[in-house]
């Protein structure tokens, strides 16, 4: 449902309109707002999250927030639309509950303008409970609409993990400052007080107010028009004297951590029918050059495979270079790295990963973090369909070799009976669940997932019910276990195997280690043989077999063939790559390694120049540590680094000592835990 106050109503009398209407009825974005009904929630509690939705639930937000770069703080108003259960026969508390941490609350008022008490109570390390005394409302519960409002005003500074604030030299072009906001999984309780769970879902408006020459965007409906050099037209309001304001309106219901913002100097560019791309100034050409075309391709296959794309449209907005992510699916507008403008368009396919993430995680959302892997494995599945519509199966096998790849890494690395390797993860109370984050809700959630799909009869069988999912569950937040027993409702005759027949549904959820089944990625070898004899003349002794390896046009192998065959060079032990030395060199001659502009390559030579310590590479290893931020570069090369030679251990130092200032605050933590290990 949607809620607009009638023209004769108080401010709380509201009438309801159809969700499935939101979208498409001309209203007034001024005097309109949208909510969702009450949801009986699938999971009683979650227990990374204060919020008592079994009571209250918050189906819409109102922000008001003015920017102040100077002082770096945000600061407004959050005004929530509260609905307590609407089962009279339930007594529901006396205290509404709300999840918020690094937030400076200085009132709360209910929707007569009258103070409410509240407080800030203790919950874990990564959140607080905001605590609103609603019981003068609840005296006047039997007699009035069972759904208030509550407004907060509050300021947020710079010591949220989800508000980041970045210097002008920290961005692109190195001339203004930025500020961007992540909320996965329980960040956005430091953007604004809310229930931060994915178990409920909600719809917002916002008015951000800014300095002049900055423009904010939202993973919303942007409501002012743009001009034609692609640059947003702000507009007045009196409560914002001397700032240009930028009105947004998210009409589909989204879980918490999908709201998000990003202020800067900011353009966009159309890059296909229903998209566009919004970036610094300085960067927006080539954006405009690496996305054109990409998105409505894999849309287009998307809306084939899954049913319909209930988001209207779909932009993305390339991040600052410390941003710590490939890309964060907020819907309507994905955040992605710069590290896909690679100059070819080929690393396209993260951008496949985002859109696919329109119909799992964002359309049908995980209720508990625990069941991470309903957002990402079905994800992982999801994107493999639309690349192989789009870019046929060798190279979706081979992809996909290289995820599972890195999942055994990763497993290995931590020990195949970690319990962070189920799929079911175990959070106890008071774990962050972004200090459970690896592959293994993607890749292993990718394998049970094709693992599925082995005992149907076909792909479009298959195809068909991931379709009757998504659209028969969407907006609506879900749990394994009703996604086993839809499954089995489209093949019933497949209860007995699921349940009886190892591996079962409770030892794919369950159990540690590595996934009892890997899909054939067989059709990968199109891709992978070119590399690999490649790889084998490099490693020859016979000059004459090296000469062909020095003749060979590196371009005639696709980029993914060539991340293959560093990979295998990277696995090689120090001093096994033959010619060592002068073999990096050539290849560096050759195939401009240490300064390519694909971020995938440069990673992988970097670890390669680590393996063998070839430290004429360093310099170019420094360069990548500097040119971005994100997690799963970053990380892996200065884990290298750290356990490296001395020369490489004295380059991490010296490397984060440099661009710690430049780094996202999650990324610094990660490193910082990095470095104390190793000491």
């Amino acid at each position: 449902l949607y809620l607009r106050p009638s023209a004769h109503a108080s401010p709380c009398s509201l009438t309801y309109h159809p969700v499935e209407n939101m979208a498409s009825e001309e209203t007034k974005h001024e005097d309109c707002k949208y909510a969702v009904p009450w949801t009986t929630t699938v999971i009683e509690s979650d227990i990374a999250s204060v919020a008592n939705f079994r009571d209250f639930q918050v189906p819409f937000y109102e922000l008001k927030l003015k920017v102040d770069f100077d002082a770096q703080v945000m600061s407004g108003t959050a005004a929530l639309r509260v609905a307590a259960n609407p089962d009279t026969s339930v007594a529901v508390a006396g205290e509404l509950f709300l999840d918020a941490m690094e937030l400076n609350i200085t009132g709360v008022k209910d929707d007569a303008g009258a103070d409410l008490a509240f407080r800030i109570e203790d919950f874990a390390g990564f959140g607080k409970k905001l605590v609103v005394d609603t019981s003068s409302w609840n005296a006047r519960a039997e007699s009035v609409s069972r759904e208030f409002e509550v407004t907060i005003t509050y300021s947020v500074g710079n010591t949220s993990a989800a508000v980041c604030w970045l210097k002008p030299e920290q961005t692109a072009a190195k001339t203004h400052p930025y500020l961007f906001t992540q909320g996965q999984a329980c960040l956005n309780r430091q953007f604004f007080p809310c229930q931060d769970t994915p178990a409920i879902k909600t719809t917002y408006r916002a008015v951000i107010a800014v300095p002049k020459g900055f423009t904010p965007v939202m993973a919303a409906t942007m409501l002012n028009t743009v001009d034609e050099s692609g640059k947003m037209v702000g507009e007045t309001m009196a409560e914002f004297e001397g700032l240009e304001c930028f009105r947004f309106e998210m009409r589909q219901p989204i879980p918490s951590y999908l709201v998000a913002l990003a202020v800067g100097d900011l353009r966009c560019a159309e890059i296909g029918p229903r998209s566009r791309v919004w970036s610094e100034p300085c960067t927006i050409e080539a954006a405009q050059k690496e996305f054109a075309g990409i998105t409505e391709k894999y849309i287009a296959a998307g809306e084939k495979l899954f049913g319909a794309y209930h988001w209207d449209v779909y932009d993305l907005l390339v991040m600052p270079p410390c941003f710590p992510y490939g890309g964060m699916e907020n819907p309507r507008l994905t955040f992605v790295t710069p590290c896909l403008l690679a100059g070819d368009q080929s690393l396209g396919d993260v951008v496949a990963h985002e859109i696919a993430h329109s119909w799992f995680g964002n359309l049908v959302t995980n209720a508990s973090w625990k069941e991470f892997f309903l957002n990402e494995g079905f994800t992982m599945y999801a994107q493999r369909r639309i690349t192989t519509i789009v870019h046929g199966e060798a190279f979706t096998a081979l992809e996909a070799d290289i995820g599972i790849t890195l999942l055994k890494e990763e497993m290995d690395a931590a020990g195949h009976d970690s319990p962070f390797t189920k799929l079911h993860t175990p959070l106890d109370e008071g774990v962050d669940p972004d200090d459970t984050y690896n592959q293994t809700p993607y890749e292993k959630g990718y394998c049970f997932l094709s693992y599925l799909r082995s005992l149907v009869p076909s792909d479009e069988e298959f195809d068909a019910f991931m379709r009757d999912w998504c659209q028969g569950h969407k907006f609506q937040s879900v749990t394994a276990e009703m996604m086993i027993e839809f499954f089995l409702s489209k093949f019933p005759d497949l209860r007995e195997t699921l349940t009886t027949v190892e591996p079962t549904v409770e030892t794919w959820l369950h159990a540690p280690g590595w996934p009892k089944f890997v899909p054939d990625l067989s059709a990968a070898a199109e891709m992978m043989d070119p590399a690999t004899n490649l790889l084998a003349k490099w490693q020859s002794d016979d000059a004459a077999v090296r000469a062909e390896a020095e003749a060979t046009d590196i371009s005639t192998l696709h980029i993914y063939s060539q991340m293959y065959m560093l990979d295998k060079m990277v696995e090689l032990e120090k001093g096994a790559l033959s010619g060592g030395a002068d073999t990096l060199a050539k290849m560096d001659e050759l195939y401009s390694y240490g300064s390519s502009q694909n971020a995938e390559l440069s990673l992988r030579w970097s670890q390669l120049v680590i393996k063998q310590d070839w430290t004429p590479g360093f310099k170019a290893v420094r360069a990548f540590l500097e040119s971005q931020g994100k997690i799963r570069y970053t990380v892996p090369v200065y884990r290298m680094l750290i356990n490296g030679s001395e020369a490489a251990q004295k380059l991490a130092a010296e490397t984060f000592e440099a661009t710690k200032p430049a780094l996202h605050l999650s990324v610094v933590g990660i490193l910082e835990r990095v470095f104390a290990g190793k000491k």
